[in-house]
């Protein structure tokens, strides 16, 4: 009688390895599966690129100056340290939720993308150097670099070679121009400034009211619902009717008049969209703290001795963050909206600092302009429906049945 040995098919295989993968990593092969969901990310990819070498895309310096054998870097050394520092903030925490992802996913990619963000966010602080003082009072590079550059002397610009603010009434209100360099590719508004460039660096500070404001409200949410769910009893009761008072608000009524109180700014639109918009993430976490501190592991946590924070942030915020995370990254599309809303109307970013929703506004003014209707349409469009698409993804992916 012969003996065969086991020989497992290619399902028996797959299973037997996908019992080996952590969570996460089955949430993402769900996740990468489908192509609408891979375009999304990588849509958003490329915006967070933009968001990171936003300066490198749009600046009226040149990225790299070459006189007399001296090299220079008058877009770097003529940027205010503290904006600097706030624009790279971000960078840097992408960078640390990247290399974390890389160690639970394994990704190889992941980790060396993360080590390039904490390359590009520390390499501005070890090139700062002074330019010389007859080079600080250069107003138009571009004039500069024609008339008294020498023989041997070069200058690499940006694609756009134009700043976000710097103005040329001459040109206002042209057409995109993508024949000759130096021309204006999106075209330009009322002022004269290109568009391009005011919608490059625009997507910086959507990006980033985006982002912080749903950390704030995410914040509250977890720990209002988190206390809410664990705790229970009277204390439910309390932050629950809190919950109810707060939801009955329009949110983006409630935005616009808190807003006409004080004064608009990019720090006070980030700060009041987080406080007025963290009731469903509150629901939501507690009815999964609700769910998950019945599980008998959460009994046994407690028979060992452990604390209730230990227990709250050790054993059931792992396991009931899922369906926030998600809806966070439903959260950032609606926030971008909001932001576009409120410049729109007027009561958001204020000039000259530059938005989407503050460059959509001058089509009120000029409607049969199309480049100034479509270019920050697009724009949010594609972001905004970008987001939801992995929202979407993500909520698929996070379902037991799909993992």
């Amino acid at each position: 009688m012969t003996e065969h040995a086991f020989d497992p098919n290619a399902s028996q295989v797959a299973e037997l390895h996908n019992q080996d993968q952590s969570y996460w990593s089955r949430v993402w092969q769900v996740f990468m599966r489908r192509r609408i969901n891979r375009m999304a990310l990588n849509t958003l990819i490329i915006f967070g690129l933009i968001y990171m070498g936003v300066d490198l895309l749009a600046n009226g310096s040149p990225l790299i100056l070459s006189l007399g054998g001296h090299l220079y870097s008058p877009w770097l050394q003529r940027t205010d340290v503290f904006e600097l520092t706030w624009a790279l903030y971000p960078m840097l925490i992408a960078a640390v939720i990247l290399f974390w992802a890389g160690l639970k996913l394994r990704r190889k990619r992941f980790i060396a993308a993360a080590l390039f963000g904490l390359f590009m966010t520390a390499a501005p602080y070890f090139t700062w150097a002074p330019l010389p003082a007859d080079l600080m009072s250069v107003q138009d590079w571009r004039q500069f670099t024609l008339n008294d550059m020498e023989k041997g002397d070069w200058a690499l610009f940006a694609p756009i070679p134009y700043s976000l603010d710097e103005t040329h009434l001459p040109s206002r209100l042209k057409p995109p121009d993508t024949w000759r360099w130096g021309g204006h590719l999106l075209g330009t508004d009322a002022l004269g400034r290109d568009l391009g460039a005011r919608l490059l660096h625009g997507t910086r500070i959507s990006l980033l009211v985006g982002f912080v404001s749903v950390s704030i409200y995410v914040f509250i949410g977890l720990l209002l619902g988190g206390i809410a769910g664990f705790y229970g009893g009277w204390v439910d009761l309390i932050l629950s009717r809190l919950i109810e008072i707060v939801i009955c608000f329009p949110s983006f009524f409630l935005i616009i008049t808190v807003l006409a109180m004080i004064e608009p700014s990019i720090w006070n639109i980030m700060i009041v969209i987080g406080i007025t918009r963290w009731t469903g993430v509150a629901r939501l976490f507690r009815a999964e703290v609700l769910k998950v501190r019945a599980m008998e592991y959460i009994a046994a946590a407690r028979a060992m001795g452990n604390r209730d924070s230990a227990i709250l942030v050790r054993h059931i915020m792992p396991n009931a963050i899922a369906p926030v995370l998600v809806a966070a990254t439903f959260g950032v599309a609606g926030a971008i909206l909001v932001e576009s809303g409120l410049s729109f109307l007027g009561f958001g970013v204020q000039p000259p600092t530059p938005s989407w929703g503050e460059a959509l506004s001058l089509a009120r003014t000029y409607p049969y302009l199309w480049w100034i209707v479509t270019w920050p349409g697009v724009l949010i469009f594609l972001t905004v429906t970008a987001y939801n698409l992995v929202g979407e993804g993500l909520r698929d992916a996070t379902d037991p049945r799909q993992v």
